[in-house]
């Protein structure tokens, strides 16, 4: 297994950069739970389970989901529930998640606790590994070729990225001596890890081969806060910030950038193939007045303003989904109406598969809707 230890800075850290380090990482792990509202705790334990009724799961308080292949991954403070495609139970694990959170593929899911130290891993077949964590868990993201990079806390160190292959052994550490990551993800062919750090000086992009301890490349962004990346499809790096959004090659090299105009960012979805979605508004504490499709050159391809209140955008293969208030509407990347459904009264959230249908997904249960 590779290692990368970062030397940290000889120059003394003032108080005031400290603070404003702290400041960064707090807004930014707010960004990354401003999906799901976040309670409750409740005891541990885990196992198998029978199939039970087809696309339904057990209530909780903090409820996350997540498309897993193309069934459906479930987590609250109570646990770990998978569906898979034909909607039946194949995993059902009880665990103790404060702030839970999933990170999925096609072969596994991973439910964890941001904050704590709780990383449950499981597969289709029924198999949970504990895979919980001594440092305290800031992400775990997966790649659709099952490769998992955990970002923690780590003593000594501004923090620690392990990345684990699909096979879910431990095949790169890097430790952070000169800024606090935030977030870490694969590329597409598993060759190369890419991950956002913070420090009082702002953001910055740093690119790493897994088979090299040196720095492949990296992007500085000076008193900006990036809050999330991911990889496109053409192996470039898309990185957000709350004024823009960058796209770079994978040394480092900004092409392109897609600025928001004072608008606020609400939303956004990096599941389009090739292109970003972004639900973006006039005001801080409002919902999308734009929703947008954005190039991996910071091209913009489509735009729609919506007539109510964004609450979710999702968005899978050259289709979004944007669910309002009052409809479920789907586009095509050029943000072109192609569908939608009326009634949307009792949904809480709904999920674009890659099979092209769309998971609608209520209280304690699921159905299977056709575009």
């Amino acid at each position: 297994m590779s290692k990368s230890k970062e030397k940290k800075t000889a120059r003394p850290i003032l108080v005031r950069k400290i603070a404003a380090a702290v400041l960064l990482i707090a807004a930014a792990v707010s960004i990354f739970l401003f999906r799901d509202s976040i309670a409750g705790l409740i005891s541990a334990g885990g196992g198998k389970d029978d199939k039970g009724t087809p696309w339904a799961f057990e209530g909780g308080s903090a409820q996350v989901f997540a498309p897993a292949g193309n069934g459906l991954a479930a987590a609250s403070s109570t646990g770990l529930q998978i569906l898979d495609a034909s909607g039946y139970t194949v995993v059902r694990h009880i665990c103790s998640l404060k702030t839970p959170a999933l990170a999925a593929s096609d072969k596994h899911v991973a439910a964890f606790d941001i904050g704590g130290t709780v990383l449950r891993v499981a597969d289709f077949e029924g198999n949970v590994t504990n895979m919980d964590t001594n440092g305290t868990i800031i992400a775990v993201t997966m790649n659709d070729s099952g490769f998992m990079a955990v970002t923690t806390t780590e003593t000594g160190y501004k923090g620690l990225v392990t990345v684990y292959n699909p096979d879910l052994k431990p095949v790169y550490e890097w430790y952070s001596g000169k800024g606090y990551p935030l977030v870490a993800r694969v590329s597409p062919d598993g060759r190369s890890m890419a991950a956002i750090t913070a420090d009082g000086d702002g953001g910055h992009v740093r690119i790493y081969s897994l088979s090299d301890k040196t720095e492949k490349g990296s992007f500085a962004a000076p008193g900006e806060l990036l809050v999330d990346l991911g990889w496109m499809d053409s192996g470039r790096i898309c990185a957000i910030s709350e004024t823009r959004a960058v796209f770079l090659e994978d040394t480092g090299e900004m092409v392109g950038a897609y600025d928001f105009g004072g608008m606020y960012l609400t939303d956004y979805s990096f599941g389009g193939s090739g292109f970003l979605t972004l639900g973006l508004s006039k005001y801080l504490s409002a919902s999308a007045d734009m929703i947008v499709t954005v190039g991996d050159k910071g091209e913009l391809l489509g735009s729609t303003e919506p007539d109510s209140a964004l609450k979710y955008l999702s968005a899978s293969g050259k289709q979004v989904l944007a669910l309002y208030t009052d409809e479920l509407a789907v586009y095509s990347q050029a943000m072109n109406r192609s569908g939608g459904i009326e009634d949307v009264q009792s949904l809480k959230k709904a999920l674009l598969r890659p099979k092209g249908d769309i998971i609608l997904i209520f209280t304690a249960s699921a159905q299977i809707e056709g575009l």
